[in-house]
């Protein structure tokens, strides 16, 4: 049987009401710290804790705001920046990759 102490090791009250383990909180903090210190986009992130893009766009968007409402919004404008610029990359990307195709073979050259 679990005692009343190693409830409180595994678990953290969040509002009185919401619970969650510690690890997801302090990986959330984590999570929220890096991307303001870095800037990094929801898939970049998620490469560097080894988790899914979902689980990082949930932390992020729902789990942040229950913990700490000032990382929340300091996030969120890092999110929306990311989102405005988004079509942005993607044309840069597919530039890059057609000029690739283009060095290795005549054929793509033609239609760029």
């Amino acid at each position: 049987m679990v005692g009343i102490n190693s409830f409180f090791n595994i678990y953290t009250y969040i509002k009185g009401e919401i619970i969650l383990e510690t690890t997801i909180v302090k990986r959330t903090i984590d999570e929220a710290i890096y991307m303001i210190k870095t800037s990094k986009t929801i898939r970049e992130i998620a490469l560097v804790f080894n988790v899914s893009k979902s689980t990082v766009h949930k932390d992020l968007k729902d789990r942040l705001k229950l913990i700490d409402n000032d990382l929340f919004f300091r996030t969120q404008e890092i999110i929306k920046y990311h989102l405005n610029v988004r079509h942005i990359r993607g044309g840069e990307s597919t530039k890059r990759k057609y000029k690739m195709c283009a060095k290795k073979c005549k054929k793509c050259e033609k239609n760029i």
